[in-house]
């Protein structure tokens, strides 16, 4: 496979992806350059400005509407010199509406089109859109298989798909994960935005439900920051158990997130699941969730009873029974720790760097490339049919 060019196009660059876009930099088989703007005025993620490391082009995001239905990216089809590269890869959303001006630029001229993204949203909505983006792009890339399945039945050929799961840098975190037994920890932890979706409010009131049947030093560790924040802290005063949870803010220093992390047994998502379980996962917790939630793709890393389990969603009985059960279980908690790293294996930036070198190559006409020390990209079934404890 020879050397690409590539063109990435994407909404914004939030601190999650910064060890992707570092490690995709890295690939010697691809020339990378990230092309993005910034966040909207009310969202809770922030868009880095020009990372080291990181070859960049700053587009002007335009939001249409107050729900951000659609984004136009002042500045892109211009940035996207054909010139230069020879690849177009772009967010796979119909909704960042100047990506159509990409592909008709790149259709022109004969540059290949990779479409990347979750797939078909949740609601469904628009599958005839999905489904004909897919037919034009030369390969596609999903967060999940179930997003690739979801695009099989619509009847996109499988060969053009790759699933590239989405990550953190667990390499990072295995070098300052902590071993001390779970069974030995006291904490409880929440890492993410504090924003209404994704309930934390629900978590302090199973906490506090649970407290009384866990060990007295039990303690709610909230790391994150968001419109919620003060609404949790009145709770928790209100449910008199300010001083058994803290609020640790914000921070994205993964040295900062491990001193919580490896005080913690179990970590919890009391509303929909992102990238908190493989970042819980990667430290050897377990992860508590709710059922029937708008769960991103990366839920299909929690097995029910290997190395995590749900609750019933919007309860914060079930989520305190839960609590209650894993930890008096000190056998049943170890092995989900153990098979929560196992998991932890199966993502990773390196998998994710080799899945779209796949995919480039796929889109050029070129046999797989020599992937060498970054891997393969994990499918659904390996990842259940895994050796977990």
């Amino acid at each position: 496979m020879q050397r690409h060019s590539i063109f990435l196009q994407q909404p914004i660059l939030p601190p999650y992806r910064l060890s992707f876009v570092k490690q995709l930099a890295k690939s010697p088989l691809l020339s990378t350059t990230v092309a993005y703007g910034q966040e909207h005025p009310r969202s809770a993620l922030r868009s880095i400005l020009n990372p080291d490391g990181v070859s960049v082009r700053t587009l002007r995001n335009v939001f249409v509407a107050s729900d951000r239905l659609m984004t136009a990216q002042m500045g892109a089809v211009t940035a996207f010199d054909i010139s230069h590269f020879d690849t177009l890869i772009c967010t796979f959303d119909p909704r960042i509406v100047t990506n159509t001006l990409l592909v008709l630029k790149a259709k022109r001229h004969h540059v290949p089109v990779i479409l990347w993204g979750h797939g078909i949203r949740p609601r469904g909505r628009f599958k005839h859109l999905y489904k004909r983006a897919a037919e034009i792009a030369e390969a596609v890339i999903l967060y999940s298989a179930k997003g690739k399945r979801e695009l099989q039945d619509l009847g996109v050929p499988e060969g053009k798909m790759f699933v590239a799961w989405n990550s953190i840098d667990t390499h990072v975190i295995a070098g300052v994960r902590d071993g001390k037994p779970l069974r030995e920890r006291d904490g409880i932890i929440y890492v993410g935005r504090l924003v209404r979706d994704k309930k934390i409010l629900l978590l302090i009131k199973g906490f506090a439900r649970a407290r009384g049947s866990l060990p007295a030093a039990a303690h709610l560790y909230i790391v994150g920051s968001g419109p919620m924040r003060v609404p949790a802290e009145k709770l928790a005063r209100d449910l008199g158990i300010a001083a058994h949870v803290t609020f640790a803010g914000e921070t994205y220093r993964e040295e900062e997130v491990a001193s919580w992390m490896n005080r913690s047994w179990i970590s919890v998502s009391p509303g929909y699941i992102g990238l908190s379980v493989i970042h819980a996962f990667a430290y050897g917790l377990p992860m508590i969730a709710g059922d029937r939630e708008p769960h991103s793709p990366e839920v299909e890393a929690l097995l029910p009873g290997k190395n995590g389990e749900f609750f019933t969603a919007d309860d914060p009985e079930a989520l305190a029974r839960s609590l209650v059960s894993i930890h008096a279980d000190p056998a049943r908690l170890t092995a989900m720790g153990q098979a929560a790293l196992v998991t932890s294996d199966f993502f990773s930036v390196r998998s994710m760097v080799a899945a779209f070198e796949r995919a480039v190559a796929f889109a050029h006409g070129e046999g797989p490339p020599d992937l060498g020390t970054y891997g393969l990209d994990i499918g659904h079934g390996a990842l259940h049919g895994a050796a977990l404890p």
